[in-house]
């Protein structure tokens, strides 16, 4: 099954569809323009112009234009037909949830093989000037191209494409309180970056995409859950998967009693990782919000050795089966793997700061880490040439 992208295909068709007569009937002659403006206090908008041409002359144009209504805060829509004057376009109305009134006055100027949009945006009679340049008209598909995306595999053959922990919902617009109420009291971690503010791309689309990550053997019931839920669209499967960083192994000796001997897959990894990673095991422990293994060691500084510090390095490892319908593989991802420093000098002892999360100092290498699982798991790295799994060297 291919993955099902969460957006609306005939998104750009649903936005306009209050144009009918000849605009809709010669839609080969409508191009889109893309506009971004940013309105006072740093509060963003998001505008798509569509213009309809009749040979060389501009004959109708409509815009469908979102504004949030101060900084950070709720998003607003409001679909205009506007009033062609040459190069000029006008209208006014009023915004589909605030009520909010609005006005917009563009002009457009042409260069050699762009042009801009310049004018003024009017909300709630405050008038801003804006202007745009180095324009060029879009398709109807690459504006589709361009929404907000989330793949969503509702029942993926394996997890090459989609990672097992992670899980995306979509959902009509105004059921968000419905879905939250249902995933209260499971082991998840949301990812705050979707579904959780009715923007734009939702005002248009009527429905949001909520994203989190769970135990991987707890994904199919929480879909399966999700899939009843009034108002849920469709449930499944997302995520990034680094494969490069990804282990496949056979269950055959990781099991117990039908399923997978964690006791034994943590002494086994523990091992692994400590001399490669040139540290000793301090803890292991299953985090159960997200099912990762996570590995703690300290190790001498490898950066400052000189002032004798030493680190604290935590690696994270996703263990998952291969596919929903079969147990007879399971991967090891290495999700991350990050050091701070310690000072554990006898007598009083310095405080450090962490390292930033991202890059920095507290970034620790993997591809020996990956490699060294396969080995000691008699394991498959995956082959991105052949884009199959290939046995450990």
């Amino acid at each position: 099954m291919k993955p099902f992208r969460v957006f609306a295909l005939g998104l750009l068709a649903s936005i306009f569809s209050p144009l009918v007569g000849q605009a809709q009937n010669n839609a080969q002659n409508n191009t889109y323009v893309w506009l971004s403006f940013e309105l006072p206090e740093n509060v963003s908008s998001d505008g798509i112009i569509r213009e309809t041409r009749a040979g060389d002359r501009l004959a109708a144009a409509q815009i469908d234009f979102c504004f949030q209504r101060e900084f950070q805060g709720k998003w607003d829509r409001i679909v205009l037909p506007l009033k062609v004057e040459g190069d000029r376009v006008s209208g006014s109305g009023t915004s589909s949830l605030g009520k909010i009134p609005v006005a917009i006055d563009l002009t457009k100027t042409r260069a050699k093989d762009t042009f801009a949009y310049g004018g003024t945006v009017s909300i709630a009679g405050q008038a801003t000037k804006v202007e745009q340049d180095n324009l060029t008209f879009r398709s109807l598909e690459d504006l589709n191209d361009t929404r907000e995306m989330v793949m969503l595999e509702e029942n993926p053959a394996d997890f090459t494409a989609v990672s097992p922990q992670t899980v995306a919902v979509r959902f009509k617009l105004g059921e968000l309180k419905n879905v939250l109420s249902a995933l209260r009291g499971e082991a998840i971690v949301l990812d705050t970056n979707y579904g959780l503010i009715e923007n734009c791309n939702a005002l248009r689309t009527k429905e949001q995409t909520l994203q989190f990550m769970t135990p991987p053997e707890n994904a199919p019931a929480l879909v399966a859950k999700l899939r009843k839920l009034p108002g849920v669209l469709a449930a499944g499967w997302t995520g990034y998967v680094a494969l490069e960083q990804a282990v496949r192994v056979s269950s055959a000796n990781w099991t117990a009693n039908g399923k997978l001997d964690r006791e034994k897959l943590t002494q086994k990894l523990a091992a692994t990782v400590a001399p490669v990673l040139g540290g000793k095991v301090i803890s292991s422990r299953w985090e159960k919000a997200t099912g990762q293994l996570v590995i703690e060691l300290v190790r001498p500084s490898v950066r400052f050795q000189d002032a004798g510090f030493s680190e604290a390095v935590t690696v994270r490892l996703l263990v998952a089966p291969e596919r929903l319908s079969s147990s007879e593989y399971f991967v090891v991802s290495v999700v991350s793997a990050t050091a701070n420093l310690l000072d554990e000098g006898a007598g009083a002892r310095l405080d450090i700061p962490p390292f930033p999360e991202v890059g920095g100092e507290g970034y620790v290498a993997t591809e020996k880490l990956v490699a060294a699982i396969a080995k000691d798991l008699h394991g498959a790295m995956w082959d991105a040439g052949s884009e199959k799994w290939s046995a450990a060297q």
